[in-house]
This record gives structure tokens, C-alpha cells and sequence, in this order.
């Protein structure tokens, strides 16, 4: 798992070196402050893999092209004059998947209220790695289909569970 992490944390850095360092040092303080694996988190110790997540998708939408700044709530991306601002949650357990969105919503609509309707949009972007992976270490996954089969079972056993 330390192995898999570290390897995400190294590919964000080209991301993380356009990022202006007086919004990145925080995050990146929290990032190394964690506790080295997943099993040893809580609910009060969970920040570091949530800013990972943060970064991970800040990362991702800037590999494609897309303006990227760590702002509220998380993430404010920017497609020539629209403006889309991302309120990202990193599931504990999925007791608390309502509460969380939720959360998300309140924080978008308060960064939304000093925007220009009709130019900018929210959406809450939810990790659900912790509450999916059967172990804490990293799964072999022989090809994309059996990965896709995986992640579909395990993503159809949580809506089930959920619904419930």
C-alpha cells in the first residue's frame, strides 16, 4: 500500500509545481502528517488521504487540460468563461455518505453564491477507495475487463448495502 501511495504522490508532482506554494503548503503538510497506512486512520486522522484525493483529481483534470486552482471548496477549475468548483469527499465508511454530501452541498452553494449564474457549476467528487478495497494493500487486477468486473461488483454490493 505505502508502495501504491507514494507512486500517486509522485505522479501529482508536475501538478503540484503549477500550483502557487502559499495554497499548496498546507495541503502538502497535512498530506505528509497521516498516518503511514490505512489501517491506522480514523475519523480524526483520515485528512491526509482526503487532501490526496483532493490533489489526485486536481492532478488528473489539469493532465487534460483543464485550468486547475486549489480553492473552496476544494478544487476551481476553469474551461474558457465557465467556472466549476469541486467539493471533494473521501468516504470513511458509507454510514456517513449522506452526512458528507450534504457537507459537499453546503460548501458548493457558498462558493457558488459569489459567482456568476448560468458560468459556473458545482459537483461533489466522492472516493470511494476506502469503503470498496476488500484489504489495505494494493489487488493484482489481471487486465482492465477483470478491473472493471471488480469495480463494478464492488460499487453494486455498496449501492445494495447502502440501500438497505
Amino acid at each position: 500500500m505505502a508502495v501504491a501511495e507514494s507512486q500517486e504522490v509522485a505522479s501529482l508532482v508536475p501538478f503540484l509545481r503549477t500550483c502557487p506554494i502559499v495554497n499548496l503548503v498546507p495541503k502538502l503538510r497535512s498530506l505528509l502528517a497521516g498516518p503511514d497506512l490505512p489501517t491506522d486512520e480514523d475519523h480524526a486522522s483520515n485528512q491526509a488521504r482526503n487532501i490526496q484525493f483532493e490533489l489526485w483529481l486536481g492532478a488528473t483534470l489539469w493532465r487534460v487540460g483543464v485550468q486547475v486552482e486549489l480553492a473552496q471548496p476544494d478544487l476551481r477549475c476553469t474551461i474558457g468563461e465557465h467556472i466549476f468548483l469541486f467539493a471533494c469527499k473521501r468516504l470513511f465508511s458509507v454510514k456517513r455518505l449522506t452526512r458528507r454530501i450534504n457537507e459537499a452541498t453546503d460548501q458548493l452553494h457558498r462558493s457558488l453564491a459569489h459567482l456568476p449564474q448560468g458560468k459556473s457549476w458545482g459537483f461533489i467528487a466522492i472516493s470511494l477507495s476506502r469503503v470498496l478495497s476488500k484489504t489495505n494493500r494494493s489487488e493484482a487486477i489481471a487486465n482492465p475487463t477483470e478491473g472493471l468486473e471488480q469495480l463494478a461488483s464492488r460499487i453494486e454490493a455498496l449501492a445494495q448495502r447502502r440501500a438497505k
